[in-house]
């Protein structure tokens, strides 16, 4: 009798769960360009999404076709997840849309799950064997704390007993009525090792940064991606902190770095907070529907009266109380990065000797394109100093510049360039040729100051080089993404033993090719010898004698020095006589 029993019951428990939709909910109408569509059959669907990941649930899945029209099954529901196969950026949405059938379920839970901020729920009444449309506002889910940027699961729980749904257009859509950023805030272009990070995709981040800490604001919270740049989006805002992972030392930095897009708050007060001292702001206004780009100098901070060695937060509020939306991006403290405060020396080479890349002193190879695309992270600007113009190639890792005509420099012997770098120790200078390729010299750089850098062509024609075909420079910072400004770019031709209006009674510098020591005996006829100059191929002076007299009787040690050319420079009251020398 018990076996009889047993039969009727799972009979009848078949034929409840047997019982299936005979019609399919009403076709969407929504427009696709609006639409993130999980599962439907009306849009193009979240591609990757694992409709039945093993959670342990009792659950079991099935794809139910009614006439050519898909829908999801979900028998012997106690829950089920959904894994989408990219997270969803929700932010930019109103609704969740869903289509549910059942004949045994009253109510079922709808939770979204965020990457960042965890699960919520919403709960919605179901009618028995009919279609129920539900349409979920997104704010049922972020007045909980939800972020709906960054969602990548959806769960469902049937309430009170393990019955039996059907899904069908799963998407989220709507307007969320709030102008959003169509294009990201500039890259940040200060080296990192000159930045703290807080929220930045250029460096990299404080570790355990909270960017939504309950401090019973009623400020919403979403990361907002635009084509995979990342940034924090708050909106109802009232106030909003950020809690550092540990604690900030800004005391060595000059400024704090903040990018700001607001489609409808006019000023922002923005807070720093110190461990020890408390909390002080400074307002900036914003102009709307455009990012701006703020740096805030932390003596801003520090002059109220605020230690910034010790900083654990930040604070942002609105005091117009217009809760509205702002999108932040790229937070960082940085040190002001040096600049040249000078122009380069004026060139004095005669001009019927030079061959001009980039100088206002002589004229420029024309049609040169000094910024072409070569799919280098290098940014460029030309920047001034009074009338001198000079290229700034900053974010450096390599960069060309693409002659307007071939330069046969074959009949030149040096190549100049002023170099200015804030924190670069050496530049590779390549030189391309249409025939032989490119190579490449390395100019050491004294960081702060302009390097006079002059490479003998020598330098590459001995590495195979030919120069009569010259079309492009390329250069390349070996420590990657420092900031180089450049005057001067020639190539020209220069006497190396000649007297120019300097008469000598004595002349004897020797032996030449040197090893150890140099000798240097000259007396000129009543010319008074200003200074003794030793440089090397690049222009960079190794010794410097002042001498003051019409003879000079010196012995120079070598020791020191690597093998090469050099060039010993005599300035008189009546000329400069430039001798070169070989160090073996």
């Amino acid at each position: 009798m018990k076996k009889i029993f047993t039969l009727i019951i799972t009979c009848a428990s078949l034929f409840v769960n047997a019982q299936s939709p005979t019609t399919s909910p009403n076709a969407p109408t929504e427009d696709a360009a609006g639409v993130v569509s999980i599962y439907s059959d009306t849009y193009t669907d979240v591609a990757g999404t694992n409709f039945f990941p093993n959670w342990g649930q009792t659950t079991t899945y099935s794809e139910f076709d009614l006439s050519g029209d898909k829908m999801i099954q979900y028998s012997n529901l106690n829950y089920q997840g959904i894994e989408f196969g990219s997270d969803v950026n929700a932010a930019i949405k109103t609704t969740l849309h869903l289509d549910i059938w059942t004949s045994n379920l009253s109510t079922l839970e709808v939770y979204l799950i965020s990457r960042t901020t965890g699960e919520k729920k919403v709960s919605v009444n179901l009618t028995a064997n009919q279609w129920t449309t539900v349409d979920i506002d997104l704010k049922e889910y972020t007045d909980q704390g939800l972020s709906v940027g960054d969602i990548f699961q959806l769960k469902f729980v049937g309430v009170g007993s393990t019955g039996t749904i059907f899904l069908d257009n799963i998407y989220f859509y709507g307007s969320s009525g709030v102008s959003n950023p169509a294009s990201s805030a500039s890259v940040p272009q200060q080296r990192a090792s000159r930045v703290s990070s807080i929220f930045s995709d250029a460096y990299t981040d404080l570790a355990g940064v909270n960017f939504f800490p309950n401090w019973g604001q009623s400020t919403q919270f979403d990361y907002f991606d635009l084509n995979g740049d990342s940034m924090i989006k708050y909106s109802n805002l009232n106030y909003q902190g950020i809690e550092f992972g540990s604690q900030v030392d800004a005391s060595g930095k000059d400024y704090m770095h903040i990018d700001v897009y607001t489609p409808d708050v006019s000023n922002l007060e923005i807070y720093c907070i110190s461990a020890t001292n408390g909390e002080k702001f400074v307002t900036k206004a914003l102009t709307a529907d455009q990012w701006n780009s703020i740096d805030i100098l932390v003596s801003d901070f520090t002059d109220q009266g605020l230690s910034v060695s010790d900083l654990i937060q930040f604070k942002f509020v609105d005091p117009d109380g217009n809760a509205g939306t702002i999108f932040i991006d790229n937070i960082y403290f940085y040190e002001n990065v040096p600049t040249p405060m000078v122009a380069a020396d004026e060139p004095t080479e005669n001009e019927d000797r030079v061959v001009s890349i980039y100088s206002e002193s002589y004229t420029n190879v024309s049609g040169t394109n000094y910024f072409p695309n070569w799919g280098q992270t290098t940014q460029f600007d030309e920047y001034s100093i009074e009338e001198d113009s000079m290229l700034k190639y900053s974010k450096l890792n390599y960069q060309g510049i693409e002659f307007g005509s071939d330069v046969d420099a074959s009949t030149l012997d040096t190549l100049h360039m002023d170099v200015w770098s804030p924190d670069a120790a050496s530049i590779d200078v390549f030189c391309i040729s249409r025939g032989s390729g490119e190579k490449k010299v390395t100019a050491s750089l004294t960081a702060g100051e302009w390097n006079s850098v002059n490479i003998a062509m020598s330098e590459y024609t001995s590495q195979g080089l030919s120069v009569n075909d010259l079309f492009q420079f390329k250069f390349v910072d070996p420590s990657n993404n420092g900031i180089i400004y450049l005057d001067n770019i020639f190539f020209f031709a220069r006497a190396t033993e000649n007297v120019t209006n300097i008469s000598f009674d004595e002349l004897s510098i020797y032996p030449n090719p040197a090893k150890d020591v140099l000798t240097i005996n000259v007396n000129t006829n009543g010319d008074i010898i200003r200074t003794l100059k030793l440089t090397n191929l690049y222009g960079q002076e190794i010794i410097t004698r002042k001498i003051n007299s019409t003879s000079i009787n010196k012995t120079l040690s070598l020791n020191d020095l690597n093998a090469g050319v050099y060039f010993i420079n005599l300035t008189t009251e009546t000329g400069i006589y430039t001798h070169k020398v070989i160090l073996k």
